[in-house]
């Protein structure tokens, strides 16, 4: 019977671990996007459930999770830089699932992962050695400015457009 509950408390703490999990990255998505705005982190002290703990990867942490989300969480578990390659292959030890995500071509992967990171320029900084980092990270470096759209040339006026003759009855020809 303590075998039975020894296997009952070992599923339900992968169960919570899961969920805790769940938990940490909708609180780094929230201050991530609270930080795109100017205001303050609401939840500064979250890190990942493995960093946290200090436990080994496990086999399916980044299974169901977007291509972004998986490769933040592995940098920050990681804690330092690490190439394309070296994400893409975290990632699949721990389940990434590519295929789940329209990345069905095992040769586009990762030029996918690394364009991926590269456009996401407010949470991840290419380096010049070609590996990526956390923009929270270098806090040193100055924020980008997003491009202004053109300026368009103002709306000409009805009234100042020429104006075409109009038809009167007597002009038809019958």
């Amino acid at each position: 019977m303590s075998e039975n509950l020894k296997r009952a408390i070992d599923e339900l703490q992968q169960q919570l671990g899961v969920k805790l999990g769940e938990v940490s990255s909708l609180k780094q998505t929230v201050n991530m996007l609270s930080k795109q705005i100017g205001e303050p982190a609401p939840y500064p002290d979250v890190e990942p459930e493995a960093v946290k703990t200090g436990k080994p990867l496990r086999t399916d942490v980044f299974f169901g999770k977007s291509p972004l989300t998986a490769a933040r969480e592995y940098l920050e578990y990681k804690n330092h830089p690490l190439s394309a390659q070296d994400i893409l292959d975290g990632l699949l030890k721990g389940g990434f699932d590519a295929a789940a995500f329209g990345w069905k071509d095992e040769k586009m992967v990762l030029k996918n992962l690394a364009i991926s990171l590269s456009k996401n320029s407010a949470m991840f900084q290419k380096l010049p050695n070609e590996s990526f980092g956390l923009v929270k990270w270098y806090p040193e470096l100055p924020k980008q400015k997003t491009p202004k759209p053109p300026k368009s040339p103002p709306n000409e006026k009805a009234e100042d457009q020429p104006s075409l003759p109009l038809e009167s009855k007597e002009d038809e020809v019958s």
